[in-house]
């Protein structure tokens, strides 16, 4: 949870590392998270103005906005959508209420029905008193002490009086280390310091006890837990632990979780301190919603108040994956199972509702979205030309926004086999080749299956652009490379020649030159002549991976040769880099005076 107070400091704190004065000391930040939940205790909400500064949030107002639609947590679109009015402070509908009262039972129902689920209240006193309650009679429980050294005593008497002063902290001031944790298989617990946070093992994860490993001399060495909501969490710590894993007969998705120190001070001027080794856990059967927030629960129970505030139900209920799997009680078991909030607009989020108001005009125009805005206000049909380094290791990263609005897709070293061409949804694969002596290289063409669809986006009054029909022209191949093209008929008549090509590396110039002129010799004035045709009056769009850096004035007789053989034109700017070595070496060319080029680079990763 990032407060005003805090994002002041970390703009300060960037600005001594980098030396600049500038926000943020010019480094890139990008914030993520949710405004309805609760904001830090004792701290100022992110957007609004410290209470303690005239000063007020410029940074957070010099940021630009990007919302994220789609709803991870809860795959139910009715109760994601009912939290949402719950976190705005929206007035809910009749079914509504109905489907939150439906989750309301007495707390004995609750025992037998969620035995096991985290149980969510608003006050410390009621998660110690109900974590105690339980563990208290389990049977096959597990009693783990901190292991404590006091350096800096003067006495004996005075490390007795540490000892009994140390015991009494909480771990807030213990560096997340218990004294007394009471394991229990099967039971939950919560991770109370950063352990790993790139890993998702941070402060505030939730995860159910699987496993105690004991040494040879049943002294507890390891713990092992399986964490809620997603196999995410933990993942690189499973990949290190594999082999203790398979040793220790634990499922899959089993995170080792061990022994930490911390020094902790026992003195203000800190020449008294303790070492204090201890697992980073304590008892999650009950947490705070304060404590809850971040996380995720497959079932849950929450203890509900008409007194609570509109951030807090809407964090307590928001936790749970499935409503199904919800269950509310209220603290005297009142019977008449009422949800009392979004009755009516709640005034407490009326910030809040007008700064989702002030973001929505100040949001992030995306690259994404500048092309999807340029294919849709074009008149024409769209292609997009990708690298895609082995299309079936990235054919999944072919189903974005993007993509699904471009009408023909051209391929560059695609590694797929002649005789086996990869799908794509909602594509079908017109043409494809990729030669049988090389590991690496082939192109292919796939045309959007819902060209009909795009045809609204693609028409205007005076022109008339679909793909009606498209055939093989031909397929060749070369030491040099792979190349593939197709025939692209329109209703309005117009005939468009698309050509998909990869160049193997290294590659000599003249060998390229003549790969090309001998591929696409019909589509060149002379070739024309000798046929007896009019292909060189077909407009054409050559475009691929060369392996020839444009950018380098090496490379400007290919270019000229295009030029002046097949009266191709380069499309894109030759100083923009398509690789992450800063070179140009994918390109698109054209011809025809029919064809007006319009493009747009988006780098994908």
């Amino acid at each position: 949870m990032v407060s005003a107070e805090l994002l002041h400091k970390i703009d300060n704190r960037l600005k001594q590392i980098t030396g600049k004065n500038t926000d943020f000391g010019s480094i890139d930040v990008i914030l993520i998270g949710d405004l309805r939940q609760l904001p830090p205790v004792r701290s100022t909400p992110i957007y609004k103005t410290i209470r303690t500064s005239m000063i007020g949030p410029h940074l957070w107002r010099k940021l630009k906005f990007y919302q994220l639609t789609t709803v991870m947590r809860q795959a139910n679109v009715a109760f994601s959508q009912v939290l949402t009015k719950i976190g705005n402070g929206d007035v809910l509908d009749e079914h509504e209420f109905q489907l939150i009262e439906s989750r309301f039972f007495k707390k004995e129902d609750v025992a037998t029905l969620c035995p096991d689920g985290v149980r969510l209240f608003f006050k410390n006193e009621d998660v110690a008193a109900y974590n105690n309650l339980i563990l208290s009679q389990c049977e096959n429980k597990v009693l783990s002490t901190s292991v404590d050294v006091i350096i800096g005593a003067k006495s004996a008497e005075q490390e007795a009086n540490f000892r009994l002063k140390l015991h009494k902290k909480s771990v807030i001031d213990t560096g997340g280390l218990p004294y007394h944790i009471t394991f229990v298989v099967g039971k939950h617990y919560v991770i109370t310091t950063n352990i790993d946070v790139t890993d998702g093992l941070c402060n505030g994860a939730v995860g159910k006890l699987v496993h105690l490993e004991f040494d040879e001399s049943n002294t507890l060495t390891r713990v092992w837990l399986e964490f809620c909501g997603s196999d995410k969490v933990g993942r690189k710590k499973r990949q290190k632990a594999a082999a203790l894993a398979v040793q220790n007969r634990v499922g899959n998705l089993a995170v080792p979780i061990e022994l930490r120190t911390a020094n902790i001070s026992l003195t203000s001027d800190r020449k008294c301190i303790a070492k204090r080794k201890h697992f980073p856990l304590t008892s999650a059967l009950a947490l705070t919603i304060h404590k809850s927030q971040g996380g995720t629960f497959d079932e849950m129970v929450y203890e509900y108040s008409k007194a609570h505030s509109q951030e807090l139900v809407y964090v307590a209920l928001s936790r749970v994956t499935n409503i199904e799997k919800l269950y509310i009680t209220t603290k005297n078991d009142n019977s008449t199972f009422k949800f009392y909030h979004n009755r009516k607009q709640a005034a407490s989020t009326a910030s809040l509702l007008q700064e989702f108001k002030r973001l929505s005009l100040n949001s992030v125009q995306t690259v994404a979205q500048s092309v999807l805005d340029f294919i849709s206000n074009g008149n024409g049909i769209s292609i997009m030309t990708f690298n895609c380094q082995s299309l079936n290791s990235h054919k999944y990263g072919l189903q974005d926004s993007v993509t699904r609005q471009t009408n023909v897709l051209r391929l560059t070293e695609t590694c797929m086999t002649h005789d086996n061409p990869i799908e794509i949804p909602n594509f079908n694969c017109i043409v494809q080749f990729k030669r049988d002596t090389v590991p690496k290289g082939g192109v292919a063409i796939y045309q959007n299956k819902n060209n009909i669809t795009y045809m609204s986006n693609i028409m205007t009054p005076n022109i008339e652009i679909n793909i009606a029909h498209v055939s093989d022209v031909n397929v060749r191949r070369s030491v040099v490379g792979d190349i593939c093209a197709c025939l692209c008929k329109l209703i309005n008549g117009l005939q468009i020649v698309m050509v998909a090509i990869y160049i193997s590396p290294n590659p000599k110039l003249d060998e390229v030159e003549h790969f090309i002129h001998r591929t696409l010799l019909e589509y060149t004035e002379e070739g024309s002549k000798i046929l007896g045709t009019n292909g060189n009056k077909i407009p054409l769009i050559l475009a691929g991976d060369f392996n020839f850096n444009f950018a380098d004035r090496k490379s400007e007789r290919l270019t000229t040769f295009l030029s002046k053989t097949l009266n191709l034109k380069m499309n894109n700017n030759p100083q923009e880099s398509t690789t992450k070595y800063g070179t140009t070496i994918d390109a698109v060319f054209s011809s025809g005076k029919e064809v007006k080029i319009g493009w747009r680079k988006i780098s994908i990763y």
